[in-house]
């Protein structure tokens, strides 16, 4: 570990006398000398490592008034450490003045000197013993960070370590104020309790929540300044870790198998943390989780939108096609999908964060098609496929760009165009209405509605009646005033033009568009007589803000029939 020159006639080493307060050894004849030394390095975060094995050197004091001298140690190769050194602090055992040569591994070593560099090789001990006064750190207090560890946060000053493969139940963390230096004896390990492996840590106000794949666990401080570990819930616990986000005025959110969970309180003073359940009404679409790759469900909370999002996948396929969006305003959800099978590549979000803007920050992962029109997803970086999915949240009224691949050639090229996507449809999805009266039959006349446009683009509107899935249409109704409409005054056309009329779209900087308004519209019906009534209002291209609607209906008494039907024998039915 470390070199040293042995202090022999003729090889050049500080010589003190007898006297000197510097020096080391004892200057008396007949006399054996023995010191050894080790070393730690420090990071730049002033984080020290493990001590090193010991080095030692000895020499005897011989008769003579020559030889009776204190010397300087010389240590000729003082080892580097790896990147990231800022330091490298020498520790020495006191003289042992033995007569004769043994192991010093057991002794008490003391810090000699601190050699700011990582550069410097070698260095000359001239201190005495009577100098030395700090002892060197103890096993226990000097490992460095361990790996084979898959979560970690930043907590009451120190960083906390846990789980993995090779550590799915342990936890360790750091001194404080030194986040690479973990001591042996500063851990947890929580397997002899219900859980399963640890899933994720995220630091909670006061508190350190410890999630695992059935149960959730708490780290406090103690009285006395000591870690304490307690578990919160044994039933509830998530895979999903990258769905764990904080949401001011809410708590701690994550999804967990069976729904979204929030975590509150949690200060001191008598407090205690409760997991609740929230989303009342989303079951059907929880259960649409496919639970074998909820691992890879996704969330983020934006400051901007005052939003928590979270994405997962559905049976049947291993990407993130669905979302739920938790409104923190309103304590509401709306939820994110495809209308089509065929357009759910577009929700693959595999990955979601916010930008410092609050944006959200897709990564996505494209579905190609080919120039046949057949569509493959790439397996190698060469179809850039994974390099080229990231998107931006803007709110702008665009659905982003379609990448075509076109060719692969047999040296692997691949040529592609760059094309505008279509944007997605807009729909609102009314409920099944019985208007409250299960022995009345209604006939349904039109559907308004009071909606807060720009522009004049068609909204149509589909309808359906007694739980039939199958929709007819009542057309389409221009978002204009009925005084202005394919009058000069009409606003411009905002997206796709409209093929029927002779309307420009709209240009920015040239076409006048008025502000936001409020308009009514009508769309006929004239349905026979039904017990039940849904109705949907969608836009090709442009969002639309519905406000209320109204249903102009009339009802009619129907008496509840009593049937007497004959079967007779070998009759269908029978």
């Amino acid at each position: 570990m470390l070199g040293t020159e042995e202090l022999e006639q003729g090889i050049a080493s500080p010589k003190f006398p007898k006297a000197s307060a510097r020096g080391l050894g004892d200057p008396d004849a007949a006399k054996l000398n023995q010191y050894d030394y080790k070393i730690t390095f420090i990071t730049d975060t002033g984080s020290e490592s493990p001590i090193s094995g010991s080095n030692g050197l000895a020499w005897e004091t011989l008769s003579g008034a020559a030889t009776q001298r204190k010397f300087g140690v010389f240590l000729k190769t003082v080892p580097r450490g790896p990147r990231g050194t800022s330091a490298r602090r020498i520790y020495r055992t006191k003289n042992q003045k033995t007569t004769e040569l043994s192991g010093a591994a057991d002794e008490v070593y003391y810090l000699v000197k601190q050699i700011n560099d990582n550069v410097t090789l070698s260095f000359i001990d001239t201190t005495p013993d009577g100098s030395l006064i700090t002892e060197a750190p103890g096993v226990a207090e000097t490992s460095l960070i361990s790996t084979g560890y898959q979560y970690g946060a930043s907590w009451n000053g120190s960083v906390w370590l846990a789980g993995g493969s090779l550590n799915p139940t342990r936890i360790i963390y750091s001194k404080k104020g030194l986040p690479e230096q973990f001591g042996a004896a500063d851990y947890f390990d929580i397997g002899a309790t219900a859980g399963g492996a640890i899933t994720g840590v995220i630091a909670y106000y006061n508190n350190l929540l410890v999630f695992r794949q059935r149960a959730v666990e708490v780290v406090r401080v103690g009285p006395g300044g000591d870690y304490t570990i307690s578990q919160v819930n044994s039933e509830i616990g998530t895979a999903a870790t990258n769905t764990i986000k904080m949401v001011p005025n809410i708590g701690v959110v994550f999804l967990s198998y069976d729904g979204l969970y929030v975590i509150t309180g949690g200060l001191d003073g008598g407090s205690r943390i409760d997991i609740t359940s929230i989303g009342e009404g989303l079951q059907k679409e929880i259960d649409r989780i496919n639970p074998s790759a909820i691992a890879r469900a996704c969330a983020a909370f934006s400051i901007k939108e005052r939003e928590y999002w979270c994405h997962f996948p559905e049976e049947g396929t291993p990407y993130n096609s669905r979302g739920i969006v938790l409104h923190t305003d309103t304590k509401q959800f709306t939820l994110r999908h495809s209308q089509t099978y065929a357009d759910t590549y577009k929700w693959y979000f595999i990955s979601m964060c916010c930008d410092h803007m609050g944006n959200f920050v897709l990564g996505t992962l494209p579905t190609w098609r080919l120039a046949d029109g057949t569509t493959s997803t790439p397996t190698t970086l060469n179809a850039i496929g994974y390099l080229a999915g990231l998107q931006i949240w803007s709110g702008n009224s665009k659905w982003g760009k379609v990448l075509t691949l076109n060719t692969i050639s047999n040296q692997g090229l691949y040529t592609y165009g760059i094309t505008e996507a279509p944007l997605p449809p807009n729909v609102f999805e009314s409920s099944w209405i019985n208007f409250g009266a299960s022995n009345q039959k209604y006939k349904i006349f039109s559907v308004e509605a009071e909606i807060a446009t720009k522009g004049d683009n068609l909204l149509y509107l589909d309808w359906a009646s007694n739980w039939s899935s199958q929709y007819a249409s009542a057309g389409g109704q221009k978002q204009a005033r009925s005084e202005v409409i394919f009058t000069t005054s009409e606003d411009p056309v905002l997206g796709s033009q409209d093929a029927t009329i002779s309307k420009s779209f709209f240009t920015i900087g040239t076409s006048k568009l008025q502000d936001t308004r409020i308009v009514r519209l009508r769309w006929d019906v004239n349905t026979g007589l039904v017990d039940n009534f849904r109705f949907k209002i969608y836009a090709s291209e442009i969002p639309f803000h519905l406000i209320s609607f109204n249903i102009l209906a009339e009802g009619k008494d129907q008496t509840a029939l009593n049937q007497r039907i004959n079967i007779q024998k070998g009759q269908p039915g029978n």
